[in-house]
């Protein structure tokens, strides 16, 4: 099973690589002549801005890009099929299949109960040290060294 940073490295790698294929895409698009290289550039803007950058901080966001990337991403597939453009559907499939993946992976990701190691944004809360910090709160206020409005601010920052 991958553990945390190579699931970490698996997404920014899919994300990266269907930015990358729609670049390509771009570059062989515009060598050709074809209108389609501002589609291709439009789309791999779009990747990164709204998949890449919020891959960590925004999973919603995220979540949502590699769902629509990923339907713009097939409706290119189809459409260089019916053209018969069997170089670009290719790639596109490839494309596709980059950013399902991102998007099953941020799914699982969103499925994760909050406090696990793996869920984005959310640091795994320590109980048994904060337990342990509370016995030393409780004790120190039975013994008087603090007040009840000390104790009381004290053991809600550690929730």
């Amino acid at each position: 099973m991958p553990t945390g940073s190579d699931q970490t490295n698996q997404l920014n790698l899919a994300v990266l690589a269907a930015i990358a294929i729609y670049a390509i895409t771009a570059i062989l698009q515009l060598s050709s002549g074809d209108i389609g290289f501002l589609y291709a550039t439009a789309f791999a803007a779009g990747i990164y801005f709204f998949v890449y950058r919020n891959l960590w901080t925004d999973l919603a966001t995220a979540k949502i890009g590699a769902m629509v990337a990923a339907i713009g991403a097939g409706i290119f597939w189809i459409l260089n099929l019916y053209k018969g453009e069997m170089l670009f559907a290719t790639i596109n499939v490839v494309a596709l299949i980059c950013l399902v993946f991102v998007f099953n992976q941020l799914l699982k990701r969103e499925k994760l109960p909050l406090g696990t190691a793996d869920h984005v944004g959310v640091a795994p809360a320590n109980t048994a040290d904060n337990a342990a910090k509370l016995h030393m709160l409780d004790e120190l206020l039975k013994s008087g060294v603090l007040t009840s409005e000390e104790y009381e601010k004290k053991r809600r920052q550690l929730g």
